[in-house]
């Protein structure tokens, strides 16, 4: 079985409006034939998708902020509740605790066991999830290309700009902690005190000073790493340097 988003249901774009259709359709991988769509609607289209393979359920966030739980080996849907005001960006899990982050900026924690029931949300003090003002100053130049921009290149890289990917991601020795994008650079947060987490802070990339915004993130448990990538073209690795005891 291969589970597919069949394209982004969101472009970049000043106005987030979408291009294609965010299909979800199960494939049979011994002939890469649709085995079944699970979803393919026009006006309420999935925007992000995870898989809990313990559970065996499939995820799926929803344009209007709804999020539904599919069995992933009957086909039926579960669960289906109205989890943020906006689109959902991003999914994650953690044990037996699901996180969404949607696009009125806010991450909602609830129980699979109980999933009617939300636990906590958190709304976070910077924009995580964009838009991020970016201009031409943050894009690489590259070799045998005019270092001015054209009127369409410019205005490609003046519009807002909205993460792509992992919008955030849990530290995997501490449920408690994420790394988020952000504007300037990526940030950790602390769910129980509802702030940043000051005690880790991502360095500058060399001796400059510049920051940029993130575009996804990711933390590698076996690594211990967080990963980011960001609107320049660049991306970072951090380690911590006391790695954590489980």
């Amino acid at each position: 079985m291969f589970v597919s988003l069949a394209s982004a249901s969101r472009t970049n774009s000043n106005d987030n409006s979408r291009s294609r259709s965010g299909r979800v359709s199960v494939l049979d991988t011994s002939n890469w034939t649709t085995e079944r769509v699970l979803s393919d609607h026009d006006e309420n289209f999935v925007t992000c998708i995870n898989v809990h393979s313990d559970r065996q359920l499939l995820i799926l966030g929803f344009n209007d902020g709804k999020i539904c739980l599919y069995d992933i080996r009957s086909n039926v849907r579960v669960h289906q509740k109205q989890q943020h005001s906006r689109l959902i960006q991003d999914i994650h899990y953690f044990d037996d605790y699901l996180y969404t982050i949607g696009n009125d900026n806010m991450i909602i924690q609830l129980s699979l066991s109980s999933f009617e029931q939300s636990i906590q949300s958190y709304e976070l003090p910077y924009a995580a999830v964009g838009p991020y003002q970016i201009s031409n100053e943050t894009l690489p130049s590259s070799p045998g290309l005019s270092s001015q921009p054209s009127s369409v290149a410019l205005n490609m890289v003046t519009n807002h700009f909205f993460p792509v990917g992992n919008v955030f991601d849990i530290d995997p020795y501490d449920s408690d902690r994420l790394i988020t994008c952000s504007p300037m650079n990526p940030r950790f947060f602390r769910l129980s005190l509802g702030e940043e987490d000051l005690k880790l802070s991502y360095p500058m990339l060399g001796n400059s000073e510049s920051s940029f915004s993130t575009s996804c993130v990711h933390w590698n448990k076996d690594k211990d790493m967080c990963l980011s990538a960001n609107t320049n073209g660049t991306i970072q690795l951090y380690r911590r340097v006391n790695r954590p005891e489980m």
